[in-house]
């Protein structure tokens, strides 16, 4: 398939634009393997007596799907690592988004480096800031045709549990409880309003892995006390509703690692047992040589026991520039540490650790 045009001929340095909101360009990444939905299963004999499901996946369905802790596409099993980058924002016709605004040629660049170093999927903001609450969807649709020409998947995040890139603050538990279904800082619609106009529009395309409701939700109410019944609701009514509007496309509630208010290790548990929500997923931060950290460990538990695949959304390591603190690392130093992580985490997922 052709890379499309670029709409703008800016010349700016892409690497000096890229490393101001690129301090995560790494580590999304899936660490159990993943089934169409039109998959049929068949139950063989083994030789310890007890039967197992042999899956058999239509080799032309190009949307991911989820069997068991497996992803698919295509009848194949898909393994994917990923980046976090900030390319929503645009500044023509008019600024949307936050941080800096990289052009069509800037982003159609960084896409074909991140696909020579085999990235396959980019974590993208897709809050209403970022598309005039749905009015404009340049930039995402651009993303999509780049992300179908170099064979890549976007997943994108609807919402921000913080206040950045975004409106309504914090999100407490009055937002989880009713806040969603109205419409909240400047904004014009409220975000179940948004994400019915997203998904709605983009619900036939393949190359959305998945839909992700927050970055790191969280709930409790204005004294701290934790809320878990009205993250639970949410989750149910939003990833529910997205099933509704959309048959292809899994559902992660974009949860970290269950130890955030209102999200206790057994809350987690309980959000993801949610038929409606397809994947878990872990954010890693500290631990920089411990390569399976608790807090992943806990997760893949959690994976096994739900039978759904885990990803790993969001992982960092403190760099050199950080003065006067500990365990801060070279990019040289930096990479054997994420590689030391990606390997092993691999494996144990796939062997049930």
């Amino acid at each position: 398939m052709n890379r499309p045009s670029p709409m703008s001929n800016s010349k700016a340095p892409l690497m000096s634009r890229v490393s101001a909101y690129t301090g995560v360009l790494l580590c999304l990444a899936v660490v159990t393997t993943i089934v169409t939905a039109s998959a049929i299963v068949n139950v063989a004999e083994h030789g310890n007596g007890r039967s197992r499901p042999q899956l058999y996946v239509a080799p032309d369905n190009p949307y991911v799907t989820a069997h068991g802790r497996d992803l698919y596409v295509r009848g194949k099993k898909l393994r994917f690592i990923g980046v976090n980058a900030g390319v929503s924002t645009i500044d023509r016709p008019v600024y949307r988004g936050c941080g800096p605004a990289l052009s069509d040629t800037q982003v159609d660049t960084l896409f074909i480096h991140l696909q020579s170093m085999g990235i396959t999927v980019v974590r993208v903001w897709l809050m209403q800031s970022f598309t005039a609450s749905g009015a404009d969807f340049s930039r995402f649709d651009y993303l999509l045709r780049l992300a179908a020409a170099d064979d890549m998947y976007l997943l994108p995040t609807l919402e921000n549990q913080w206040p950045n890139c975004t409106e309504g603050g914090y999100k407490l538990d009055t937002w989880y409880s009713q806040g969603y279904r109205l419409p909240y800082g400047t904004y014009p619609i409220s975000y179940k309003a948004y994400v019915g106009r997203v998904v709605t529009r983009y619900r036939n395309n393949p190359h959305i892995i998945m839909w992700q409701l927050m970055n790191e939700a969280e709930c409790q109410n204005a004294n701290g006390r934790p809320n878990p019944q009205a993250l639970y609701r949410f989750a149910k009514d939003m990833s529910a509703y997205i099933k509704v509007l959309d048959h292809h496309h899994l559902v992660s509630l974009g949860a970290r690692n269950g130890g955030e208010p209102g999200v206790d290790k057994a809350s987690y548990l309980r959000l993801h047992a949610l038929p409606t929500i397809d994947v878990l997923e872990a954010h890693l931060y500290g631990d920089p040589t411990d390569p399976i950290p608790p807090d992943l460990r806990n997760i893949l538990d959690d994976s096994v026991a739900l039978n759904k695949p885990v990803f790993v959304g969001e992982a960092g390591i403190d760099s050199n520039d950080c003065a006067g603190m500990a365990n801060c690392y070279t990019p040289q130093q930096r990479a054997r540490l994420f590689s030391a992580k990606i390997m092993p985490s691999s494996r144990a997922a796939a062997q049930d650790i």
